[in-house]
C-alpha cells in the first residue's frame, strides 16, 4: 500500500459522530476568541464574553449528552443511590441514580390524613416548609414595617443577568 493511498475510517456511529461535531463548534468558538476585533477595550470584552457564553452553553450541551449516555451504556438498571462500573483498565465509574421527589399541595391534606387514620402518628415530620420571601407583599409594606421586619431578612446581590440585543432593522417604505 503507498502513502498515495488514504486510508478509510470505519463509518462512525450516528450518536458519536454528533458529538464530535459539537465538539469541533466548541472548538471554532474558541479560535473565535483570539481574532482581533473591535479596538474599544470593552467592546472586545463584550464580544469575547458572548463567545464564552456561547461556548458554555455548548459545552453544557454536550456534557450533559455525554454524560447521560455514559451513565446509560454503564448502569442498565440503577439503583437509587451511588451506583459502581469497574472498567477493563482497573478505573472505575461512579454514578450517582437519583429521583426528584415533590409534593402535590393539592393531594398533601388528604393524604396526611389518610396516614394518620392508619396509624402513622407524626405526619408532620415528612414535609418541610421553607420559608420564602414573599416579594410582591415585601414590596407593599410601609417603610417602617419594612425596617420591623429586616432582621429576618438575609440580603445579598444576585448574580446579574446580561444580553446583547441586536437592534431590529427598520423597513423602508
Amino acid at each position: 500500500m503507498s502513502e498515495a493511498n488514504e486510508t478509510v475510517a470505519p463509518p462512525t456511529d450516528p450518536v458519536v459522530q454528533q458529538l464530535i461535531d459539537r465538539a469541533r463548534e466548541m472548538v471554532n468558538v474558541l479560535e473565535a476568541l483570539g481574532k482581533p476585533g473591535n479596538q474599544d477595550p470593552y467592546l472586545r470584552m463584550l464580544d469575547a464574553w458572548e463567545q464564552v457564553s456561547q461556548l458554555l452553553s455548548l459545552t453544557k450541551d454536550c456534557e450533559m449528552d455525554m454524560r447521560l449516555r455514559l451513565f446509560a451504556g454503564a448502569f442498565a438498571a440503577p439503583k437509587e443511590g451511588t451506583n459502581t462500573h469497574k472498567l477493563p483498565d482497573g478505573r472505575e465509574i461512579k454514578g450517582q441514580y437519583k429521583i426528584n421527589r415533590y409534593i402535590d399541595e393539592a393531594a398533601l391534606p388528604v393524604t396526611l390524613q389518610a396516614l394518620r387514620e392508619h396509624g402513622v402518628a407524626n405526619t408532620d415530620v415528612l414535609v418541610r416548609y421553607k420559608p420564602e420571601l414573599a416579594k410582591r407583599e415585601w414590596n407593599s409594606l410601609s417603610d417602617e414595617a419594612k425596617l420591623m421586619f429586616s432582621p429576618a431578612i438575609i440580603a445579598t446581590p444576585a448574580t446579574p443577568s446580561l444580553e446583547v440585543v441586536i437592534p431590529k432593522r427598520r423597513g423602508r417604505g
